[in-house]
């Protein structure tokens, strides 16, 4: 165990090994300490301690006396609370095992049955992985169609200035308009991107001399918001409404791979360009086997699905500039089918081809990863659809529901599909 030194030059001079092995080990003694206090604020809690102390509540005393942001003294709070009634996830975080991040964010929709599918999910996967897994799972235990009208109610502009020679606008609006604007500032800032770009320079080196991605973003967004680019010289970005008769679980509807509720897709199918996703049910996309090495966009567009638009790389979550890696090698015998391809970056492409890192594909959506070193690093399985607990009727069969507690309706896709003349499929 190393000392706890915080010579600078001692922690310069020390092996990468040694240092990388101190701060992953930490991180779980750190995680571990965090559970326990959480424990200590529980019982705390529950004994209404803060009373004696004329606080309002247990949040209120921690941002008191131990100097916890009220928001995060009141989810620290919630948390805790929420650890008593699940074992399996308390008893994870305090062996150091899963982070406080990761806690934080399975705890919002744990339920007894899922409590093992969770702690899975967090043990493997990242912190973002976790995230957007869970919000999936909260957005399907919502009302959906009310969420959608509320949306539209609940539209707003909020301007802030840092205080620091900064400010921030956010805008908040339904997710079609906001993937519809965000996908066009993005492209618009890659054509800027390559229009900037000098004879001979990488992407990367013109990157690094426009002062790096983020400012090149905020700096198109700006213009755009300005007049300085006017909307009609912005390219219209690629978003396609993905309709999923996946008949296990009753439907789907994502727009650029955001979960939508059906009444906005109804909308949307009015005039929109459509891409069918017909999936088995175990959501298996149909694949072109050895007929070409090529992947057809129906099967990269059902692999985004299944891999929630991320790269599948140990500790990655990017989700720009993704490919579709063959698992097994087209060259060797590998089909070009669903459970044979996996989300790549272009930087982890690289790393598997060139770096000597291996993947095997497990089982439908889950892989593992082989270091040169010929460790195994484990990734969690993404796809919500197959570790989705559903409930029991009175016979005891499951009984499929949409977030709002009743059957889904998705006969007005086929409605739409069937009865708009100028509804175009795009079948490959």
């Amino acid at each position: 165990m190393m000392d706890t030194t915080t010579d600078l030059t001692l922690l310069a001079e020390m092996p990468l090994e040694r240092l990388e092995e101190e701060i992953s080990s930490f991180a779980g003694r750190l995680a571990s300490s965090t559970a326990m206090w959480l424990c200590w604020i529980a019982a705390y809690d529950a004994r209404e301690g803060w009373a004696g102390w004329h606080a309002k509540s247990c949040a209120h005393w921690l941002n008191w006396r131990c100097g916890v942001d009220p928001r995060t003294a009141r989810e620290h709070v919630r948390v805790a609370r929420a650890l008593e009634g699940f074992p399996l996830i308390r008893q994870m975080f305090l062996d150091g095992e899963i982070s406080y991040s990761k806690v934080r964010a399975i705890t919002r929709v744990a339920i007894p049955e899922n409590e093992d599918y969770l702690v899975r999910l967090a043990r493997d996967g990242t912190a973002s992985q976790v995230e957007r897994v869970c919000a999936g799972i909260r957005r399907r235990n919502r009302n959906e169609e009310e969420d959608a009208k509320n949306a539209i109610e609940n539209q707003h502009v909020k301007y802030s200035n840092n205080g620091d020679g900064t400010a921030t606008i956010s805008i908040t609006v339904p997710i079609v308009q906001a993937k519809r604007a965000h996908g066009a500032i993005l492209d618009r800032a890659d054509a800027h991107i390559s229009e900037r770009s000098a004879a001979g320079a990488t992407r990367t080196e013109t990157i690094e001399r426009l002062g790096g991605v983020a400012r090149i973003r905020a700096e198109t967004a700006c213009a755009v918001l300005d007049g300085t680019i006017q909307t009609a010289e912005m390219p219209a970005a690629d978003m396609l409404l993905v309709v999923d008769l996946d008949e296990a679980d009753d439907g789907d509807c994502t727009f650029d791979h955001e979960r939508i509720a059906p009444i906005v897709a109804k909308r949307l199918a009015c005039d929109a360009r459509l891409q069918l996703a017909v999936e088995d049910a175990v959501g298996d996309a149909l694949g072109i086997g050895r007929a070409s090495r090529i992947v057809p966009r129906r099967i990269r567009r059902a692999m985004a699905r299944r891999d929630k638009n991320m790269c599948r790389f140990p500790g990655c979550d990017a989700t720009r500039r993704l490919h579709a890696h063959h698992v097994i090698h087209w060259l060797d015998g590998g089909p070009t089918e669903l459970d044979n391809l996996v989300s790549l970056c272009h930087f982890h492409h690289h790393a598997v081809h060139e770096g000597g890192w291996n993947i095997e594909s497990m089982q439908p959506g889950l892989f593992r990863f082989t270091d040169p070193s010929g460790f195994e690093h484990r990734v969690p399985q993404l796809n919500i659809k197959r570790a989705r607990v559903l409930p029991k009727t009175e016979n005891g069969s499951a009984e499929p529901l949409a977030a709002s507690g009743e059957r889904a309706d998705i006969t007005f896709v086929t409605d739409v599909i069937l009865g708009n003349t100028d509804l175009r499929l795009v079948q490959s």
